[in-house]
């Protein structure tokens, strides 16, 4: 998984770069946003790109009907070599890394809120507030919350700014607490 990462963060910044030198970063940015929210929305279309069986043809015609006639010369061609290659299966990471490298320049970050339970649009509006009072001083501009919730966390939430994160969840406190009753002080190991 964390070579995937580091692959998918590759194939994004060498077409953010192309993008930048022919001046289609807007266009590709729109057409990666798109790719991004597909994947991330449809299980059977993540399971689609995972599968081998699949001919290579087949997934990038179904790919270029998804996106749309409106789509770009180069996402077209970027399509085609990467599925040719056959590492279609991280697209959804490397739209994700170009659409957040694009964000980073205009000054724009989409921070992940983990909770167990919901939360009201005014706290959701407190913490994008406070984090960006926060990150104010590195040139953030502008901030969007993504809410997940999972139960498994009890309480409290998890908080993911780029390569940041904040883990104040109940399950995190009572994971510590385990670990230091697991550790008897008193008693001499021999």
């Amino acid at each position: 998984m964390a070579s995937n990462l580091r692959l998918s963060h590759r194939y994004a910044l060498a077409l953010k770069r192309l993008a930048d030198e022919r001046g289609e970063t807007a266009r590709l940015y729109e057409d990666f946003k798109k790719l991004r929210n597909l994947i991330k929305a449809s299980e059977e279309l993540r399971v689609f790109l995972r599968s081998p069986v699949i001919r290579a043809d087949h997934k990038i015609k179904a790919l270029e009907r998804l996106l749309g006639e409106g789509l770009s010369a180069t996402m077209r061609l970027f399509i085609e070599k990467i599925t040719k290659a056959r590492r279609e299966k991280i697209l959804g990471e490397i739209a994700a890394d170009f659409v957040a490298m694009c964000d980073a320049e205009t000054g724009k970050v989409t921070a992940r809120l983990l909770t167990a339970a919901p939360l009201s649009g005014e706290i959701k509006e407190e913490i994008r507030q406070r984090v960006l009072k926060q990150l104010a001083s590195e040139g953030l501009k502008s901030l969007d919350i993504e809410e997940l919730v999972k139960p498994e966390l009890v309480g409290g939430f998890i908080l993911e700014v780029g390569d940041r994160r904040v883990d104040a969840s109940y399950a995190h406190k009572l994971t510590q607490l385990r670990r230091q009753f697991n550790q008897n002080l008193y008693v001499k190991e021999f």
